[in-house]
């Protein structure tokens, strides 16, 4: 075809046939003229960045617009898991290192995706707006979460920038108690389980707050830390004064640095908890200092927690905790030995001289401590390789048990973890020598796996919390 009849059709018309054309074959129609050239360049430079680190940006574009234009296939947007997409949202320190900064969309592309926005009622709608037209990924990822109105589980690595509240706002509007929306075109209406996810130490407490306030919700798993410094203020926001009667099945938060107090309002801003799990990546540093104030918040879910994990990650010097007996209603409990012996019979295991002076720890009655009416499965392990309380108070279990099985009436498991691939803490032959023991009550002692264990902890720091007590 003539060059000059090609470069006499309209520029909208060209921009539309270029936005469908591969990068190789934009290389050559760049060349046809200085109208082609300018153009195209623009839509070379978004391809280039595209192919070489944000390809995945690129892809996740395309699936808002194809949400956009068919909201049909959007109804049947049910599970979604986007924990391994690739963000680019910082600009480039050094351009060799291929960091490149997020192209801006092209002009039909931000149309598109700003005109569908402008049905959404949500505050500061004129900023949300800008972010689009920048490229900004919270907002296209809110953009998204609108999009799928049938969404029931959402699993989301969160590397947005903290400045950028666009995705606040749109939960603002989705968990307010009254608004302008129908149930069925509410933001989220239909969530069901949310999986966090962080590796980037990029605080998000903000956006989990506001989840938190979503009525369908009734699973939260968060792996990674949602506050950027344990010291950091817990609180950001007053929720709705509705969110103390909306009902929560189960929660975990593995892998954390929590403040205790924002662990704590975690804890009882829902109720109906069934299952809880809270795993500490430095417990040295977050654990309460009074280790009682650790059951304050369960007695909120005294009438429904059956399921409770308290894992310090392998941390020592703790004190023990002696409140457990109260928890009559737990059926699963997998806990760190060390909160059930308290400081290690011997000195130097916290590292500096005040741990040698706490002296051996008192011993604690399993039959005294463990809220043993009601329990079925008991988990145990421990950070302190020979740890002599631990192996002691594996043995008193093992013959309290034997000799007066109704303190024990329903227990049936006694499992024992290794720590994070470390190994086990005692020894195999003290195991196997406790198996005959725990046999003659009609409890299984046994040792899960390293294998096992690995992928059970992996399922930890994703989210996915191993259910305490099923078949493995």
């Amino acid at each position: 075809m003539d060059n000059a009849l090609v470069n006499a059709l309209p520029e909208e018309l060209l921009d539309r046939i270029l936005s469908e054309t591969n990068p190789q074959t934009l290389t050559c129609l760049a060349q046809v003229s200085r109208k082609f050239h300018r153009l195209a360049a623009s839509r070379l430079r978004y391809a280039s960045h595209t192919h070489h680190s944000n390809e995945d940006h690129h892809h996740f574009r395309q699936l808002l617009s194809t949400l956009i234009r068919r909201p049909d296939l959007a109804a049947h947007m049910e599970l979604v898991d986007i924990d391994d997409m690739q963000w680019e949202e910082t600009p480039p320190v050094d351009p060799y290192e291929g960091h490149f900064p997020d192209p801006v969309p092209p002009t039909d592309l931000a149309d598109l995706f700003c005109t569908a926005a402008q049905k959404l009622d949500v505050p500061d709608k004129d900023a949300f707006l800008t972010y689009l037209r920048k490229g900004k990924e919270a907002a296209e990822m809110a953009l998204f979460l609108w999009l799928a109105p049938n969404l029931s589980k959402l699993v989301l690595r969160w590397m947005f920038s903290p400045s950028n509240r666009s995705i606040c706002n749109l939960l603002h509007a989705a968990g307010e108690p009254v608004g302008d929306y129908e149930d069925a075109i509410r933001p989220l209406s239909r969530l069901h389980t949310l999986i966090l996810t962080d590796e980037s130490d990029v605080p998000f407490l903000p956006v989990l707050l506001r989840f938190y306030c979503l009525p369908s919700l009734r699973a939260v798993l968060v792996a990674g830390n949602p506050v950027a410094a344990p010291n950091e203020i817990p609180i950001v926001f007053e929720p709705p004064a509705n969110t103390r009667s909306l009902p929560l099945d189960r929660a975990a938060f593995t892998y954390a640095r929590l403040p205790f107090t924002t662990l704590r309002y975690l804890v009882i801003s829902r109720y109906n908890l069934k299952s809880l799990t809270l795993h500490w990546a430095d417990a040295g540093a977050t654990f309460p200092s009074d280790a009682e104030d650790m059951l304050h918040p369960l007695k909120w879910h005294a009438n429904t927690l059956e399921r409770l994990a308290l894992d310090t990650g392998g941390a020592t010097g703790l004190p023990a905790l002696l409140g457990l007996k109260q928890g009559s209603w737990l059926k699963a409990l997998h806990i760190s030995g060390q909160l059930l012996t308290g400081y290690p019979t011997y000195g130097g295991a916290r590292g500096d001289a005040a741990a040698g002076a706490l002296g051996p720890a008192p011993f604690l009655d399993p039959a005294q401590l463990l809220p043993g009416k009601t329990l079925e499965v008991l988990s145990l392990s421990s950070g302190t390789k020979g740890d002599a309380g631990f192996e002691r108070f594996l043995a008193a279990l093992a013959t309290a048990g034997a000799g007066k099985r109704e303190d024990f009436p329903r227990l049936r498991q006694v499992e024992v973890w290794p720590v994070d691939g470390d190994g086990y803490c005692v020894s195999s032959a003290f195991l196997e020598g406790l198996r005959g023991v725990f046999a003659s009550w009609g409890v299984r002692l046994i040792t899960v796996g390293e294998e096992r264990h690995a992928l059970d902890f992996e399922w930890y720091r994703c989210g996915r919390v191993v259910q305490l007590g099923e078949a493995r």
